[in-house]
């Protein structure tokens, strides 16, 4: 008898044909590893029966009977019920299956069955509304008597097809994988071996060896993630061809030049980010700060840095509108310094950019601002030295390797206005160290959070007409339409014409939306900069890289729809002056979870603080957004709850890979292996 192996194709299993193959496939599952690892999402304590005095309707229960007898009705064209009288320690009760006529045949006076389903009582006779059913004594029974297994499940799939096909495999012993885990780090945590833990999670002895066994699944998928981004990092780590220096006056002269003094946060991540330019090995540092905490600043010390050493430095952003905000504040503060700044953008007239690139590739610019432009073939650096990459979330990770790998081992500094939990920290960006400003320029006044209903708006609309009475600006923003980016534009369109003309008429208002024309977009955000404009109308296109310090006012439209982070990113465009700011946020929340996101964004303005409640609420992928929420090798582990082993195997890994970088020695070859997968996942 062939011993099924983990790498064997499901479809040739016993009891898997063409049909259950293809059933199999949508769930993920197309070899014996991909089953053995297709875990249950809960259980259910079915270990004993429930009497019949004391069964409630409603409940899920489980009984075993003999059957007595049984017939088909059909009270109506599409729909079956199969009652059968089933017999049990001498009390009669009835099990209905619904469109299974088949029961019928299969199910013979004489034959015990085993029954699972919700129960009801009518005229004092007990009824099973049954969900899962088999035949007691016809192979193991799966669906009782024990802790069971609910799997997830896909079209076609059933629970006591997955059991069956779990069950069978596990019992035929395959020698899924050898051992991987060290001895000594199941040692530390208690957990089980391999072949143990796949048993305990699929068919659990009690529910206490069922968490030990997640324990070690979670920990394998911690260990592995972490051992694949440190050996990624390792790989990156040869010496760089430059040295830097100490700071010089390029540095000096920056920091005078500026109208305010570095916090201490500030000056705490210039010096990190200095010594790691200095180190012989690459700098990879991730650099977060809250809305308006000055990331920017610090990322322009680091360009001049570059230069002074002789380097060129690239800041690459996500949009057309923060990469001309970031070109136009470098080279407002670099050009007296004399540092020739070039703007490189996807959509960019030919002339301009073929002597941007004719600069960059002789060397005579030194640093460039730009979108992906940056990443094409065309784009050639004559010695770059520092890749700098703002709102890093937005990114994936080839498109920093793509940069990165225009210079030869170049430092690399990315940064987020996202604050991202530490869970999430050591996972998305375990290969970076992480410098984080945690406060904001003194003078900065909080900015007032409210939640109003729509019945309010005409006193909304009067205070935004105060406020550019006194001088300020405000925006309001369009509601967000996740389905289409064109409806979403059509929204911000329609509303901008209905406040033109109605609550806000008289006012200078604008529009911003996705799909203007760059240099239109270009045109609105430098008027509305330079005061020409009252009112920008806009979608979340202004959620980063519009800064107008005299900009008051941020309404948004069904706040409800948006999420935390969001809103955070939102708000944080106003609130960057000496005055008094305000986010008004309307809409009609009708979930607990919409309520409590508006309840958070109200009462804080903490981002880190927001961040983890966002988390919370969300999960990690939709936390992270479509870009990052695949996160390849994690099945089990749930980033917020289980952050102690993110941490302790991170620590491990780092162990592991101290005393033997390379994963050599014959103990950790089979680690090793698990590894090369992964790794080439993570370089996607």
């Amino acid at each position: 008898m062939h011993r099924p192996t983990i790498n064997d194709p499901v479809q040739y299993l016993k009891g898997v044909g063409p049909r259950r193959a293809v059933q199999l496939r949508r769930a993920g599952i197309e070899t014996v590893g991909d089953l053995l690892y297709y875990f249950p999402k809960r259980y259910e304590d079915r270990r004993t029966t429930i009497p019949f005095n004391r069964m409630a309707k409603g409940q899920t229960v489980w009984m075993q009977g003999r059957v007595l007898g049984g017939a088909v009705q059909r009270p109506r064209k599409g729909l079956s019920l199969t009652k059968l009288a089933l017999e049990s320690q001498g009390v009669v009760f009835h099990a209905t299956w619904f469109n299974q006529p088949f029961v019928l045949q299969q199910l013979v006076p004489g034959t015990e069955v085993v029954v699972v389903g919700r129960c009801s009582r009518r005229f004092n006779s007990m009824e099973i509304a049954v969900s899962e059913w088999e035949i007691a004594g016809q192979g193991p029974v799966l669906s009782t008597g024990r802790i069971v297994p609910v799997y997830p499940l896909t079209e076609g799939l059933n629970q006591k097809a997955v059991r069956c096909l779990t069950h069978s495999v596990l019992h035929a012993h395959p020698d899924p994988e050898p051992e991987f885990l060290p001895d000594d780090i199941r040692s530390r945590y208690d957990l089980p071996e391999l072949y143990t833990a796949l048993w305990e999670i699929h068919y659990p002895s009690t529910p206490e060896n069922a968490a030990r066994a997640r324990n070690r699944f979670v920990c394998e998928e911690c260990l592995l993630f972490q051992l694949a981004l440190a050996k990624r990092r390792i790989a990156g780590d040869d010496p760089k061809p430059f040295r830097h220096g100490p700071d010089g006056t390029g540095i000096s002269a920056l920091i005078d030049s500026l109208p305010f003094a570095l916090t201490r946060s500030q000056r705490r991540v210039w010096t990190e980010i200095s010594h790691d330019m200095q180190s012989p090995k690459p700098m990879r540092r991730l650099l977060q700060g809250d809305v308006g905490s000055g990331k920017t600043i610090i990322a322009l010390l680091a360009l001049v840095k570059a230069t002074e050493a002789g380097l060129q430095g690239a800041l690459m952003a996500p949009t057309e509108i923060l990469a001309e905000q970031h070109y136009r504040q470098t080279a407002k503060m670099l050009t007296p310094l004399g540092l020739e700044v070039e703007l490189l953008l996807g959509g960019q007239p030919p002339r301009e950019r073929a002597l941007a690139l004719k600069n960059l590739r002789s060397g005579q610019s030194k640093l460039v601002v730009g979108t992906h432009a940056l990443i094409q073939e065309s784009v050639v650096f004559a010695n770059l030295g520092l890749v700098v990459i703002d709102e890093q979330h937005r990114f994936g990770v080839k498109q920093r390797m793509l940069l990165q790998d225009k210079g030869l081992e170049v430092d690399s500094l990315v940064m987020t206005a996202t604050p991202i939990p530490r869970t999430l920290a050591l996972t998305l960006y375990g290969d970076l160290d992480v410098s984080t400003i945690n406060e904001l320029p003194p003078g900065r006044r909080p900015v007032n959070t409210h939640f109003v209903y729509p019945s309010r708006l005409p006193r909304v609309y009067e205070f935004v007409r105060r406020e550019v009475t006194a001088g300020r600006q405000a925006y309001i923003i369009c509601p967000l339409v996740e389905e289409s980016e064109q409806l979403e534009n059509e929204a911000a369109v329609n509303l901008y014409e209905e406040l033109r003309t109605g609550p806000l008429q008289r006012l200078r208002l604008g529009l911003l939306h996705g799909r203007m024309p760059g240099d239109e977009k270009s045109r609105v955000i430098s008027a509305f900069n330079r005061g020409e404009l009252d009112v920008l109308v806009s979608t979340t296109v202004v959620e980063v890289g519009v800064d107008v310090p005299n900009a008051t006012v941020m309404v948004v439209f069904d706040a409800e729809r948006f999420g935390l982070a969001q809103l955070h990113q939102l708000r944080g465009r106003v609130g960057r002056g000496a005055a008094q700011s305000w986010c008004i946020l309307v809409g009609q929340p009708k979930t607990d979870e919409a309520r409590e996101r508006i309840k958070t964004i109200t009462s804080t303005t903490d981002g880190f603080k927001l961040a983890e409640t966002d988390l919370r609420l969300r999960g990690p992928g939709e936390f992270l957004g479509t870009r990052q929420a695949g996160l390849p090798g994690f099945k089990v582990t749930d980033l917020v709850n289980d952050w102690k082993f993110v941490e302790d195997m991170r620590r491990e890994a780092q162990i592991l890979l101290a005393g033997d970088p390379d994963l050599s020695a014959p103990e950790y070859q089979p680690i090793a292996q698990k590894l090369e997968p992964l790794i080439r996942k993570l370089s996607l």
